[in-house]
């Protein structure tokens, strides 16, 4: 598998792009009611414009990619490899074309299949993508698609957290954020390798002037789960700090001794 995907690379930087039809996140992503499936599931294509936002060593090899320049929607998604097939060279921050990836939906996911057949051409590398700073009312619980959907696998930074109840979804290590705006679910799964190496970075009762992460959907109605969750992705996308109520609190305090 790892000699099918070494060709496969050499063969895309010679010929420039895969015979798939070439397409933007946004071509792929865009979707509407009822079920916000992709228009083009079951389709083999060619992405470009991706930049590298994380790549998750999981069950998996999952890469999370956005392109800054379509805005504030529909802009990210993730390619997850099929088993045995690795991309060694891909980094944060690596502008990356993907051809011959299947569009696919996962657990209400929309996401493209590499496999073998697959392959990728790393244009560039050292760009940054901005985080999308939304209130945690816009990847709320319980779950609203259409203020959520258009988020999907883009980064985001919640502000003024509450880490609260533990414990929740389908894992073990979902948790609530709670904020003013109110509340939304993060997950640690997608960070497991940073210190300290338990199940949860974060704590209950702690507060984070900001989380930043990638969102993802969890789909699965017969078992009862159907949920967004924040994934940060290492430990700076955790800033320490009060969360709004005690911000204010402290600041009543405070105008009492001046």
């Amino acid at each position: 598998m790892k000699m099918a995907l070494a060709f496969g690379l050499a063969l895309a930087v010679v010929v420039g792009v895969s015979a798939a039809d070439a397409v933007t996140i946004y071509d792929v992503q865009y979707s509407e009611l009822p079920d916000y499936v992709s228009p083009l599931k079951d389709s083999t294509v060619t992405v470009t414009g991706g930049i590298v936002t994380k790549v998750f060593e999981g069950y998996r090899v999952k890469i999370v990619i956005q392109e800054p320049s379509l805005g504030s929607a529909w802009a990210g998604i993730a390619i997850s490899c099929d088993f045995d097939v690795t991309a060694p060279d891909v980094q944060r921050g690596d502008q990356v074309d993907f051809s011959d990836v299947l569009v696919e939906e996962y657990r209400g996911n929309t996401q493209l299949s590499y496999d073998a057949a697959s392959s990728y051409v790393v244009n560039s590398s050292g760009h940054a993508v901005a985080p999308l700073v939304v209130p945690t009312s816009d990847i709320p619980v319980p779950v609203n698609p259409a203020l959520s959907e258009p988020y999907e696998f883009m980064l985001l930074t919640v502000q003024s957290v509450t880490v609260g109840a533990l414990g929740l979804g389908k894992e073990p290590d979902n948790y609530e954020l709670t904020s003013v705006d109110g509340t939304c679910w993060a997950s640690d799964y997608a960070n497991y390798n940073i210190p300290p190496g338990s199940l949860y970075y974060v704590s209950p009762g702690a507060c984070y002037a900001s989380v930043t992460g990638y969102l993802e959907q969890y789909t699965k109605l017969e078992s009862g789960w159907d949920y967004y969750q924040l994934l940060p992705r290492d430990a700076q996308d955790y800033v320490l700090g009060a969360s709004a109520t005690d911000a204010a609190t402290w600041g009543g305090v405070k105008a009492m001794f001046r």
